[in-house]
């Protein structure tokens, strides 16, 4: 087809020949367009046709409309494997949107559950020093009135030493 005539090889009407030819004249970047060309059975084959203007790096060169003829079977394979790649990165996409929204709630849960934890070991805390006041000032009477005698005195430490280890204990849980 090298140095042929365009009209000659091809089946499609001037007009779509020339909108063609001007689009591409107008860019150096590829202009997609469509062209039907005469088989040498007489037939028909349509090609997609990329065209684009160069200029040669030259001055005295003149410019060219430079024209890629590709069949549009070959076209349409490439562009159905594109649309494949897009739907599996749309699904890609889609999933990890779903797994990161899962992560946030996941995280939220985990979140409230935390807060949930705080204030019931806040809640628990008061509710065991709240009892040990009362019984180390209880034994801190008693030592006093009652430390003197040998029974009571050793009973007395034994209360103060048990009830100073379950502060520590119930600080140390908190």
């Amino acid at each position: 087809m090298e140095g042929q005539p365009l009209r000659r090889i091809c089946r499609s009407d001037d007009a779509t020949i020339a909108a063609l030819i001007r689009a591409s004249a107008r860019s150096t970047s590829p202009s997609p367009g469509a062209l039907e060309l005469r088989l040498a059975d007489g037939g028909t084959l349509g090609y997609r046709c990329d065209g684009a203007l160069y200029r040669p790096r030259s001055d005295d060169a003149p410019a060219l409309v430079l024209l890629r003829l590709r069949p549009k079977q070959q076209a349409v394979a490439q562009f159905r494997q594109l649309n494949e790649r897009i739907d599996m990165l749309s699904r890609e996409i889609a999933r990890r949107r779903a797994t990161e929204a899962q992560l946030r709630a996941s995280t939220e849960r985990l979140q409230q559950a935390d807060r949930r934890k705080d204030e019931f070991l806040s809640m628990l805390a008061h509710e065991l020093r709240n009892p040990l006041a009362p019984l180390h000032m209880g034994v801190q009477l008693l030592e006093r009135k009652h430390g003197a005698l040998p029974d009571v005195g050793r009973l007395t430490r034994m209360m103060a030493r048990q009830t100073r280890h379950m502060v520590r204990l119930i600080d140390d849980l908190l």
